[in-house]
């Protein structure tokens, strides 16, 4: 997994403040790569930085976003076991 896509995933299962020491330390990487990455994300919308606090979140939008496409996924996966099941259901056997 890239780092970007690890302190993305931290700021999600959180889904609330984490300091900048938090997240590089569950991401096992440097503050200050943490904190360049962060900016990445707050730039383009994926999270909220408080530079002033040293602390950053998942964009709520984002969350919501990833939260739903978890439930595509599911759903999905859910409706190919059961056309798996339909499908071998539908075997004759000789």
């Amino acid at each position: 997994m890239f780092l970007l896509d690890l302190i993305l995933e931290i700021l999600d299962r959180k889904n609330g403040w984490c300091t900048m020491k938090e997240i590089a330390a569950k991401a096992k990487s440097s503050e200050s790569e943490t904190a360049t990455l962060l900016e990445f994300l707050a730039e383009y919308g994926f999270a909220v930085v408080d530079a002033e606090n040293q602390r950053a979140r998942i964009n709520p939008r984002m969350h919501d976003f990833l939260e739903e496409m978890r439930q595509v996924q599911a759903e999905e996966s859910t409706s190919v076991c059961k056309g798996e099941e339909i499908a071998l259901s539908n075997c004759r056997r000789p």
